[in-house]
């Protein structure tokens, strides 16, 4: 009775159709004898006729010759192309790279873009407003103003600012869809739950606030009714700077550095008795306006 032979190598079976093509036997009555000891699926009879071939051909050698193996498609050439291509159009697209690209699948090039170049696309932030050079001349000018004062009192100067800012409010305020999300089973029906269109509430008013590094300090509130919201600024203004000054005998004693964020969003510093009026949107507390002159000018102590 035969012993069958389980997993055997391959440079076995080689061995063995090498020596039986050595004594005269053809391939068909080599793969006969060889499947009765190694099994019908030992190797298909196609295989052993192009070994028998190769014995033929004078190969002795019944290993797998060592080849160097498939290239690397990622190399650092690529990785360097593809990052100057990205250089070049920010607002690529993976089938854009694809075409300057070809001879590297889609997969690959996602790969290479996030993972080894690191990159990550980002949407474009949204400004309020486009800043004229003027109004970049008078930014730069108060600011300067700012890091003087800074550079003669030190952090007694930020200790003086006070800063304010208005916002409408709405009397109601409908909820969002995120708000609105709310589980469902999956034997729930089908139909997904409707929500009209978010609408805001006609009335409205418009509060605005004023605080300094240590303490909020007054606020005022105007309905949508009022006409003139710029006179309606100032006057609230003038109001707060008498309250302030006379609240504390300590700030009566000192010239308070008013910094003011209303609808003129300009940067413009004014003289206007012992106070200066900053109008923009920046500096709020200690710690905020020291880092924000920081940022500017190098040149500050850490």
């Amino acid at each position: 009775m035969l012993r069958k032979i389980e997993s055997p190598a391959k440079c076995e079976l080689r061995s063995v159709i090498r020596f039986l093509h050595a004594e005269g036997s053809n391939a068909a009555e080599i793969h006969r004898r060889m499947s009765k000891v190694y099994g019908e699926t030992f190797m298909s009879d196609s295989k052993v006729r192009k070994w028998c071939r190769n014995f033929d051909a004078g190969r002795a050698d019944v290993h797998d010759a060592g080849g160097q193996g498939r290239k690397p498609v990622s190399t650092d050439d690529l990785f360097q192309r593809v990052d100057q291509a990205i250089r070049g159009n920010r607002r690529f697209t993976i089938s854009g790279l694809s075409d300057l690209f070809p001879e590297i699948s889609r997969s690959t090039l996602y790969t290479i873009v996030s993972e080894r170049l690191e990159n990550r696309k980002l949407c474009a932030r949204w400004f309020p407003k486009m800043l004229s050079d003027h109004h970049k001349t008078q930014r730069i000018g108060a600011a300067l103003t700012f890091l003087q004062c800074y550079h003669h009192d030190g952090d007694e100067f930020l200790d003086k600012i006070v800063t304010g800012d208005e916002t409408w409010v709405h009397y109601e305020t409908e909820e969002t869809k995120e708000q609105s999300k709310q589980w469902m089973h999956s034997h729930s029906p089908s139909r997904k739950p409707v929500k009209f269109k978010r609408t805001f509430s006609t009335k409205k008013c418009m509060p605005t606030v004023f605080w300094d590094v240590k303490v909020f300090s007054w606020w005022n509130s105007c309905h949508v009714a009022q006409p003139s919201l710029q006179l309606r600024t100032a006057r609230l203004f003038n109001v707060f700077e008498g309250q302030f000054r006379t609240r504390e005998e300590e700030c009566c004693r000192q010239a308070l550095s008013f910094f003011k964020t209303m609808r003129c969003r300009t940067l413009q510093l004014q003289q206007r008795s012992s106070c200066s009026v900053l109008d923009g949107k920046f500096l709020i507390t200690h710690h905020t306006v020291l880092t924000w002159l920081r940022q500017i000018f190098i040149s500050l102590p850490t």
